[in-house]
């Protein structure tokens, strides 16, 4: 089974390291140049007190450590790659088209957070969601 993962904010690194740890061949596309998202980008330097079992650490920290997490595991990493589209294919594969190439999985789950810090709401992703049965996920 493969597993796209799109938005490399830390809800997307760690959802990235699960799946590969439990077997899962997964590729986890961002379209910044780094991974951590507004953690990194936009607050990298506030101190975050509401992890369980962690009192408080900076946010860049943080990013940092879900990186260095998802480094264990045998994750693809695609950075300054903007998603385009995502196609239903046959036999309940997904098709991924972004500004680079286009990537072939049997699951999606979208990671995006506000969207380079920008909410985007599309019209499409209704559309995309209803046709992609129970292999595209979005939190």
């Amino acid at each position: 089974m493969k597993l796209s993962v799109i938005g490399g904010v830390p809800m997307g690194m760690y959802t990235a390291y699960w799946a590969a740890k439990r077997g899962l061949k997964v590729i986890l596309i961002e379209a910044l140049s780094n991974l951590g998202g507004q953690l990194t980008n936009l607050f990298p330097n506030k101190c975050i007190l509401d992890i369980p079992g962690i009192s408080n650490i900076l946010s860049k920290q943080f990013s940092f450590d879900l990186y260095k997490q998802l480094k264990s595991q045998d994750v693809e990493i695609v950075l300054n790659t903007k998603v385009k589209n995502i196609i239903k294919q046959e036999q309940n594969d997904m098709e991924i088209q972004t500004d680079n190439q286009n990537y072939f999985c049997n699951y999606v789950i979208i990671t995006t957070g506000c969207g380079n810090f920008t909410p985007k709401i599309t019209s499409q992703l209704t559309q995309i969601e209803n046709s992609c049965n129970n292999n595209l996920y979005i939190s």
